[in-house]
């Protein structure tokens, strides 16, 4: 089980990780990098969302028990946040 999230996971931190070994060296310029977040945000992230969701069976992505704690958890700080707001 945590190795198959940590295959999942893994790739992405090490991205993330030498992202920002290449900022911090200088490898790229500060507009490098705002065209390479735009590109990764625009382009690639719903390409990998999409191909992601297209290579699994319906049962697999619709999970109604995933999908209860998702909306459970965001009611929860929705209504922390209220609270919070009105306070």
């Amino acid at each position: 089980m945590l190795t198959d999230i940590l295959s999942i996971t893994g790739p992405i931190f090490l991205l993330i990780g030498l992202g920002f070994l290449a900022t911090r060296f200088g490898l790229f310029g500060r507009d490098e990098i705002r065209f390479f977040g735009r590109y990764v945000l625009l382009i690639t992230l719903p390409a990998m969302l999409f191909y992601g969701l297209a290579t699994r069976s319906f049962s697999e992505v619709l999970r109604l028990d995933y999908l209860a704690a998702y909306a459970a958890g965001s009611a929860l700080m929705f209504g922390l946040g209220f609270v919070y707001a009105r306070w």
